[in-house]
């Protein structure tokens, strides 16, 4: 089997990045940092989606999708990380941020917050 890279195995690297690459949310403005193997030498940080903004922006696109496709509008309902649509092409994602979303609404009163003013 054809190997990519430049062939060499010996010198792979390590499994941690080297680096980090500042990222800000698009949506509220959040900051973090993300792992990175090269260099990160902009000016200005890389743009995303920061989880809770991921949540409230993404399962709303998904939820008309899944009822125009003749499905349940379930994504991101599932609880405790189980689904019993188990056909469904979000299910992984579902389940990602199903927690994602558990788990800040144990944490934050801020989501709570966020959540009631869409």
């Amino acid at each position: 089997m054809p190997q990519r890279g430049n062939g060499n195995n010996t010198s792979r690297r390590s499994a941690e990045a080297e680096y980090k690459k500042p990222v800000t949310c698009i949506v509220c403005g959040k900051k973090w940092e993300v792992d990175c193997f090269t260099p990160y030498k902009a000016n200005t940080p890389s743009s995303g989606l920061c989880d809770i903004c991921q949540v409230q922006t993404v399962t709303p696109v998904i939820r008309r999708r899944q009822l125009k496709e003749g499905n349940f509008d379930c994504f991101g309902k599932a609880l405790g990380g189980f689904c019993d649509q188990s056909n469904c092409k979000y299910l992984l994602p579902c389940l990602h941020l199903s927690a994602v979303a558990a788990s800040y609404r144990e944490s934050s009163a801020t989501f709570h917050e966020r959540e009631c003013k869409q």
